[in-house]
């Protein structure tokens, strides 16, 4: 989690950074999800779920250029996530998404690669 001591101000700067790193991965433009992932990556570590948002920011890419290299990354970042928090390893949307994921990479899935 955040550093606990850190002020509610602190707090709502880091999750309002957060939050609008995550809102760039979302982008139409590829160079602004580039820039979203980049900012992602610099908070790594200092919130326990930034590996969560990491990973999804590379589904998003993966969906939106097919190159099967994305869905690796994210594949790795929500495995990170997992290993982070024992309880998270029978999280049935966590484990879901990673097959999806190995599906596709392998030709299996909906956009067969």
């Amino acid at each position: 989690m955040i550093q606990d001591n850190l002020t509610i101000e602190e707090r709502r700067i880091f999750y309002k950074k957060m939050n609008l790193s995550i809102d760039k991965t979302f982008s139409e433009n590829a160079d602004v999800r580039a820039v979203g992932r980049r900012e992602l990556e610099q908070l790594r570590g200092k919130e326990s779920n930034v590996p969560y948002f990491i990973a999804g920011s590379y589904e998003v890419e993966y969906y939106r250029k097919n190159n099967p290299s994305y869905a690796q990354k994210a594949i790795d970042e929500y495995e990170n996530f997992i290993g982070s928090d024992p309880s998270l390893s029978s999280d049935p949307f966590l484990k879901r998404t990673v097959q999806i994921l190995r599906d596709e990479i392998e030709g299996k899935g909906k956009n067969k690669i």
